[in-house]
């Protein structure tokens, strides 16, 4: 979370959102004041069953649980964040801006197919 402020860029999510907030539930309050703060947007594309912790700069849409995979990524700048949310959890952080984006047309790609 500290690496996507500090890169200040907007950055898109695809995946549960929840599920991430549950499992560092203190630390994602602060997280998100802080993107508040920089007026950092986000982009988030979860299932619609999802209650979410929205902001005010973001934008949110969903896709039925069928096109939704039991990770999510982040991207943001040239950056992206692969969780995945089985244990044990863990992070794939990679720093490319061609796999950047590639990330970033499938979040496109979705994005235009969310409701």
């Amino acid at each position: 979370l500290q690496d996507v402020i500090n890169t200040k860029k907007d950055y898109c999510v695809m995946g549960s959102i929840k599920k991430f907030e549950e499992i560092i539930e203190f630390a994602f309050p602060h997280f998100l004041k802080k993107i508040e703060k920089l007026k950092i947007r986000e982009r988030i594309i979860c299932d619609k069953r999802e209650k979410i912790i929205k902001i005010k700069k973001g934008k949110y849409r969903h896709l039925k649980s069928d096109y939704l995979f039991p990770s999510s990524f982040w991207i943001y700048g040239d950056k992206i964040i692969i969780f995945i949310w089985h244990l044990p959890y863990f992070a794939i952080l990679i720093n490319n801006k061609d796999v950047a984006k590639t990330y970033q047309n499938y979040f496109e790609f979705f994005w235009k197919l969310a409701l």
